[in-house]
Protein backbone atom coordinates (compact mmCIF):
# COMPACT_ATOMS: atom_id res chain seq x y z
CA UNK A 1 0.00 0.00 0.00
CA UNK A 2 1.31 3.43 -0.95
CA UNK A 3 -0.01 7.01 -0.63
CA UNK A 4 -1.01 7.12 -4.06
CA UNK A 5 -3.75 4.49 -3.45
CA UNK A 6 -5.47 6.18 -0.17
CA UNK A 7 -8.31 7.33 -2.62
CA UNK A 8 -9.13 3.13 -3.34
CA UNK A 9 -10.40 2.89 -0.07
CA UNK A 10 -13.27 5.08 -0.51
CA UNK A 11 -13.76 3.63 -4.03
CA UNK A 12 -12.54 6.26 -6.09
CA UNK A 13 -9.87 4.50 -7.81
CA UNK A 14 -10.38 0.68 -7.49
CA UNK A 15 -8.38 -0.10 -10.28
CA UNK A 16 -4.96 1.03 -7.95
CA UNK A 17 -5.69 -1.37 -5.06
CA UNK A 18 -4.09 -0.36 -1.91
CA UNK A 19 -3.34 -4.11 -1.64
CA UNK A 20 -4.04 -6.49 -4.25
CA UNK A 21 -3.47 -9.61 -1.16
CA UNK A 22 -6.25 -7.99 0.33
CA UNK A 23 -8.32 -6.53 -2.27
CA UNK A 24 -11.75 -7.39 -0.83
CA UNK A 25 -11.19 -4.61 1.99
CA UNK A 26 -12.93 -1.49 1.49
CA UNK A 27 -13.71 1.24 3.70
CA UNK A 28 -16.12 3.93 2.08
CA UNK A 29 -17.33 7.41 3.55
CA UNK A 30 -20.18 5.69 6.22
CA UNK A 31 -17.43 3.92 8.09
CA UNK A 32 -15.12 6.78 8.25
CA UNK A 33 -17.64 9.06 8.88
CA UNK A 34 -18.96 7.00 11.61
CA UNK A 35 -15.02 6.83 13.28
CA UNK A 36 -14.44 10.89 12.75
CA UNK A 37 -17.85 10.96 14.91
CA UNK A 38 -16.24 9.17 17.87
CA UNK A 39 -12.87 11.06 18.24
CA UNK A 40 -15.99 14.14 19.33
CA UNK A 41 -16.43 12.34 22.61
CA UNK A 42 -14.67 13.66 25.71
CA UNK A 43 -15.42 10.84 27.49
CA UNK A 44 -14.13 8.19 25.56
CA UNK A 45 -11.50 10.34 23.63
CA UNK A 46 -8.77 8.15 25.36
CA UNK A 47 -9.98 4.75 23.98
CA UNK A 48 -10.46 6.73 20.15
CA UNK A 49 -7.22 7.94 20.21
CA UNK A 50 -6.11 3.91 21.20
CA UNK A 51 -7.81 2.80 18.29
CA UNK A 52 -7.31 5.27 16.01
CA UNK A 53 -3.46 4.36 16.39
CA UNK A 54 -4.10 0.96 16.43
CA UNK A 55 -5.68 1.48 12.84
CA UNK A 56 -3.04 4.40 11.78
CA UNK A 57 -0.40 1.89 12.92
CA UNK A 58 -2.02 -0.92 10.21
CA UNK A 59 -1.53 1.55 8.11
CA UNK A 60 2.23 2.47 8.23
CA UNK A 61 3.15 -1.22 8.48
CA UNK A 62 1.30 -2.07 5.18
CA UNK A 63 2.41 0.65 2.93
CA UNK A 64 4.80 -0.38 0.19
CA UNK A 65 7.34 2.80 0.47
CA UNK A 66 8.89 4.46 3.51
CA UNK A 67 7.18 4.52 6.87
CA UNK A 68 6.61 1.48 6.12
CA UNK A 69 9.56 0.10 4.64
CA UNK A 70 11.72 1.26 7.90
CA UNK A 71 9.12 -0.35 10.18
CA UNK A 72 9.46 -3.68 8.44
CA UNK A 73 13.41 -3.09 8.63
CA UNK A 74 12.96 -3.58 12.31
CA UNK A 75 13.83 -6.79 14.32
CA UNK A 76 11.11 -9.42 14.43
CA UNK A 77 9.35 -7.20 11.94
CA UNK A 78 11.73 -8.21 9.21
CA UNK A 79 9.90 -11.60 9.36
CA UNK A 80 6.50 -10.83 7.98
CA UNK A 81 6.22 -12.27 4.87
CA UNK A 82 2.60 -10.31 3.85
CA UNK A 83 2.74 -6.72 4.99
CA UNK A 84 -1.10 -6.20 4.15
CA UNK A 85 -1.76 -8.60 6.33
CA UNK A 86 -1.14 -5.04 9.20
CA UNK A 87 -4.42 -3.59 7.45
CA UNK A 88 -6.24 -6.22 9.75
CA UNK A 89 -5.56 -4.31 12.88
CA UNK A 90 -6.96 -0.73 10.86
CA UNK A 91 -10.23 -3.19 10.21
CA UNK A 92 -10.76 -4.34 13.70
CA UNK A 93 -9.98 -0.91 14.62
CA UNK A 94 -12.23 1.40 12.42
CA UNK A 95 -15.46 -1.02 13.00
CA UNK A 96 -15.13 -0.50 17.07
CA UNK A 97 -14.85 3.84 16.40
CA UNK A 98 -17.89 3.76 13.89
CA UNK A 99 -19.94 1.93 16.72
CA UNK A 100 -18.69 4.55 19.46
CA UNK A 101 -19.18 6.60 16.41
CA UNK A 102 -22.46 6.00 16.57
CA UNK A 103 -23.53 6.71 19.58
CA UNK A 104 -21.97 10.16 19.92
CA UNK A 105 -24.15 10.83 17.24
CA UNK A 106 -26.98 9.66 18.94
CA UNK A 107 -26.68 11.23 22.30
CA UNK A 108 -24.16 14.58 21.78
CA UNK A 109 -26.55 17.59 22.08
CA UNK A 110 -23.45 20.05 21.71
CA UNK A 111 -24.96 22.28 18.37
CA UNK A 112 -21.02 23.37 17.35
CA UNK A 113 -19.98 19.51 16.96
CA UNK A 114 -23.62 19.05 15.61
CA UNK A 115 -23.33 21.06 12.99
CA UNK A 116 -19.80 20.33 12.36
CA UNK A 117 -20.55 16.47 11.86
CA UNK A 118 -23.72 17.20 9.85
CA UNK A 119 -21.72 19.03 7.27
CA UNK A 120 -19.31 16.43 7.38
CA UNK A 121 -22.43 14.18 6.80
CA UNK A 122 -23.57 16.02 3.44
CA UNK A 123 -19.70 15.69 2.40
CA UNK A 124 -19.76 12.16 2.81
CA UNK A 125 -23.00 11.65 0.31
CA UNK A 126 -21.40 14.35 -2.24
CA UNK A 127 -18.30 11.65 -2.62
CA UNK A 128 -20.31 9.27 -3.13
CA UNK A 129 -21.38 10.69 -6.65
CA UNK A 130 -17.89 10.53 -7.69
CA UNK A 131 -17.22 6.77 -6.45
CA UNK A 132 -16.33 4.02 -9.07
CA UNK A 133 -17.96 1.62 -6.78
CA UNK A 134 -21.31 -0.36 -8.12
CA UNK A 135 -24.54 1.94 -7.67
CA UNK A 136 -26.01 -0.90 -5.44
CA UNK A 137 -22.81 -0.74 -2.95
CA UNK A 138 -23.30 3.56 -2.95
CA UNK A 139 -27.32 2.96 -2.49
CA UNK A 140 -26.39 1.29 0.63
CA UNK A 141 -23.70 3.49 2.09
CA UNK A 142 -26.15 6.36 1.13
CA UNK A 143 -28.78 4.75 2.98
CA UNK A 144 -26.55 4.19 6.01
CA UNK A 145 -25.13 7.83 5.93
CA UNK A 146 -28.50 9.56 5.70
CA UNK A 147 -29.54 7.32 8.80
CA UNK A 148 -25.91 9.07 10.80
CA UNK A 149 -26.84 12.48 9.69
CA UNK A 150 -30.59 12.31 10.29
CA UNK A 151 -29.38 11.48 14.06
CA UNK A 152 -27.70 14.33 14.34
CA UNK A 153 -29.84 16.94 12.22
CA UNK A 154 -31.79 17.81 15.57
CA UNK A 155 -28.94 18.65 17.81
CA UNK A 156 -27.67 20.98 14.70
CA UNK A 157 -30.59 22.91 14.72
CA UNK A 158 -30.97 23.19 17.99
CA UNK A 159 -33.93 21.62 18.50
CA UNK A 160 -34.90 19.12 21.45
CA UNK A 161 -33.55 15.33 21.37
CA UNK A 162 -35.95 13.04 19.79
CA UNK A 163 -37.51 9.96 21.04
CA UNK A 164 -35.21 7.14 22.03
CA UNK A 165 -36.48 4.68 20.42
CA UNK A 166 -36.15 6.65 17.31
CA UNK A 167 -32.10 6.74 17.82
CA UNK A 168 -32.43 3.24 18.25
CA UNK A 169 -33.60 2.69 14.56
CA UNK A 170 -31.44 4.91 12.84
CA UNK A 171 -28.76 3.74 14.26
CA UNK A 172 -29.94 -0.12 13.39
CA UNK A 173 -30.25 1.26 9.66
CA UNK A 174 -26.89 3.00 9.36
CA UNK A 175 -25.35 -0.60 10.72
CA UNK A 176 -27.88 -2.41 7.93
CA UNK A 177 -25.94 0.31 5.13
CA UNK A 178 -22.48 -0.31 6.14
CA UNK A 179 -23.01 -4.43 6.54
CA UNK A 180 -24.49 -4.72 2.83
CA UNK A 181 -21.96 -2.03 1.52
CA UNK A 182 -19.44 -4.12 2.99
CA UNK A 183 -21.12 -7.06 1.56
CA UNK A 184 -21.73 -6.04 -1.75
CA UNK A 185 -18.06 -4.13 -2.17
CA UNK A 186 -16.77 -7.64 -2.17
CA UNK A 187 -18.93 -9.57 -3.94
CA UNK A 188 -16.86 -9.45 -6.91
CA UNK A 189 -13.69 -11.55 -4.82
CA UNK A 190 -15.93 -13.93 -2.74
CA UNK A 191 -16.18 -16.66 -4.80
CA UNK A 192 -16.17 -20.71 -4.04
CA UNK A 193 -14.36 -23.29 -5.58
CA UNK A 194 -14.59 -26.70 -4.88
CA UNK A 195 -12.30 -28.89 -4.23
CA UNK A 196 -12.18 -30.97 -7.29
CA UNK A 197 -11.80 -28.22 -9.57
CA UNK A 198 -8.82 -26.92 -7.41
CA UNK A 199 -6.98 -30.45 -8.19
CA UNK A 200 -8.07 -30.63 -11.94
CA UNK A 201 -5.49 -30.97 -14.81
CA UNK A 202 -6.37 -28.63 -17.07
CA UNK A 203 -5.79 -30.05 -20.73
CA UNK A 204 -3.21 -27.64 -21.62
CA UNK A 205 -0.62 -29.38 -19.47
CA UNK A 206 -1.30 -32.54 -19.24
CA UNK A 207 1.11 -33.48 -21.86
CA UNK A 208 3.83 -31.89 -19.48
CA UNK A 209 5.82 -34.89 -17.88
CA UNK A 210 6.34 -35.95 -21.78
CA UNK A 211 9.02 -33.05 -21.94
CA UNK A 212 12.44 -33.35 -20.66
CA UNK A 213 13.36 -31.52 -17.08
CA UNK A 214 12.42 -31.24 -13.41
CA UNK A 215 8.65 -31.81 -12.80
CA UNK A 216 6.81 -31.56 -10.06
CA UNK A 217 4.01 -34.34 -8.86
CA UNK A 218 1.06 -34.10 -7.17
CA UNK A 219 2.50 -34.32 -3.58
CA UNK A 220 5.02 -31.30 -4.79
CA UNK A 221 8.46 -33.67 -5.29
CA UNK A 222 10.66 -32.84 -8.03
CA UNK A 223 11.03 -35.28 -10.47
CA UNK A 224 13.75 -35.43 -13.35
CA UNK A 225 13.92 -37.59 -15.96
CA UNK A 226 16.24 -40.44 -16.23
CA UNK A 227 19.61 -40.10 -17.23
CA UNK A 228 20.07 -36.65 -16.05
CA UNK A 229 23.11 -35.61 -13.99
CA UNK A 230 21.95 -32.58 -12.88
Amino acid sequence: MNLSAVSSSLGLSPEDSGTGYLSSLYAGPLLFFAAVAACTARERRRLAILLGTVAAAGVLLAMAGAPGSWLRALPFLDRVRYPAKALAWTFFALPMLAGLGADELRFDRDRKRAVFLAAAGMAGLVLLLFSRQPIETRLAEAFGLAALVLLVLPAAAGAPPGSEGRGAVLEAAAALGLLAALFLAGRPVLRFAPESEIRRIVPAVRSLPRFPGPHSDASGNTARPLGSSR
